[in-house]
């Protein structure tokens, strides 16, 4: 476990019962990311700056990624292969855990949300990422962000919050300025799903590991019943 206080990063490996300093830190309030499938890969980013260690923060290297924007976040495939960063203001993609990234081409369609779940990689296709956009509703690319489409069939609103996938069944959820919507073909179309749901505004939407359903808005969190 790591946290941020203080200008320093701080490291548990006894869930969080002890602390140690682990390095001091002089940018703005990074994201700590430990590899999902090797702890030994650790990343630290923020929207101006990355440092990767593959020996578990004994050495470090600086990727070329600056991300700009606020609040930049790593997304990792189902495989853990592929690695896509995103801010408000851009996208890239890394296939070699982080070392190399290329720039996707979406500075058009932003900005982006700015919540953490503003993107979304396919479970069964690595190569198929789904975007949340402030304006321009969800934007869609089938090769690796190479190229990108708007894909809003069905979504009212196109000022997008957040954007969630169920891992069982690929099943995309879409938290907009106005309701939450489903789509069951890869973002094709797209349905709303708002009886009971109080409050227009749906700020993050999560799906545990039981294809449970949660949103949350302005009047509290609400949990979807049926489909």
């Amino acid at each position: 476990m790591y946290k941020d206080i203080d200008w320093y990063i701080w490291r548990s490996v006894d869930g969080g019962a002890d602390w140690t300093r682990f390095r001091r830190w002089s940018h703005e309030k990074p994201q700590i990311v430990e590899h999902p499938s090797n702890s030994s890969v650790i990343y630290i980013l923020a929207s101006n700056f990355m440092e990767l260690s593959m020996d578990g923060g004994g050495t470090w290297t600086t990727p070329e990624l600056i991300i700009n924007g606020t609040n930049p976040r790593l997304y990792f495939s189902n495989d853990n292969n592929v690695i896509y960063a995103a801010s408000t203001e851009k996208t890239a993609i890394s296939k070699d855990m982080g070392s190399h990234w290329k720039f996707c081409p979406t500075t058009s369609f932003a900005p982006f949300a700015d919540s953490e779940t503003r993107l979304a990689v396919n479970p069964q296709d690595a190569n198929q990422v789904y975007l949340a956009t402030f304006g321009h509703g969800v934007i869609v690319s089938k090769n690796g962000c190479d190229n990108w489409l708007a894909s809003n069939t069905g979504l009212n609103n196109l000022f997008v919050n957040t954007l969630v996938i169920d891992p069982n069944n690929a099943t995309i959820y879409a938290g907009t300025e106005d309701g939450a919507y489903i789509s069951t073909d890869n973002a094709q179309t797209w349905h709303p799903i708002n009886d009971g749901l109080l409050g227009s505004q749906v700020y993050s939407i999560v799906v545990d590991k039981d294809s449970n359903v949660y949103a949350a808005t302005p009047y509290g969190i609400f949990k979807l019943e049926s489909k």
